[in-house]
């Protein structure tokens, strides 16, 4: 979690590295990598420094972070949502939808975002069935003895088993937890 301080932050507005969510409280930043920001003066934060926010998933596969909306009324902001509607701006339609390029919806940087209609999501997924969201999948209690082996011996890392997964390391270490658990 990165913390900038107010001279720091402002130079990412000027060089247009991050952005303010539309529809949202004026304290809340997006930039373009998925990081969501806050600058809302706390206790924690006095100075209003540029805090990083907590994203976390939402049982769906997509990340989500709960902001206070212009009306004050708390709403989980999918992340993806936040860098098109800061970056690219609103849907052009409301036939559009946010499509992840790659169909991992980890993967929120905005070179992977971008509108697209249902249809072009759905030829996406296709396209990228194989590879797509494998972060989401669940590892059934063999394959999970088959990774905790794996670690055992050294083989392999956690890292390792991230980058043939695509899973956040945290899920890697809740599923072994789940092994660990079982034994």
């Amino acid at each position: 979690m990165g913390i900038y301080m107010l001279n720091d932050w402002e130079k990412l507005v000027e060089q247009d590295v991050i952005r303010n969510i539309p529809g949202y409280d004026s304290d809340y930043w997006v930039d373009r990598t998925g990081r969501i920001y806050s600058t809302k003066k706390s206790p924690r934060n006095p100075n209003r420094n540029l805090v990083e926010r907590k994203s976390n998933d939402d049982h769906r596969g997509y990340l989500v972070c709960g902001l206070k909306r212009n009306d004050g009324v708390n709403y989980p902001l999918k992340v993806h949502h936040a860098v098109l509607y800061a970056f690219r701006g609103p849907k052009p339609s409301p036939q559009h939808v946010a499509m992840h390029e790659d169909d991992n919806s980890y993967n929120n940087t905005l070179e992977n975002l971008r509108w697209g209609t249902t249809q072009e999501n759905q030829e996406s997924k296709l396209k990228n069935r194989s590879t797509a969201n494998a972060h989401k999948r669940k590892l059934d209690s063999e394959k999970r003895k088959i990774v905790k082996r794996i670690l055992d011996s050294n083989v392999a890392t956690i890292e390792d088993i991230h980058t043939l997964t695509q899973w956040p390391i945290e899920k890697i270490k809740k599923e072994i937890s789940k092994l660990n658990d079982d034994v």
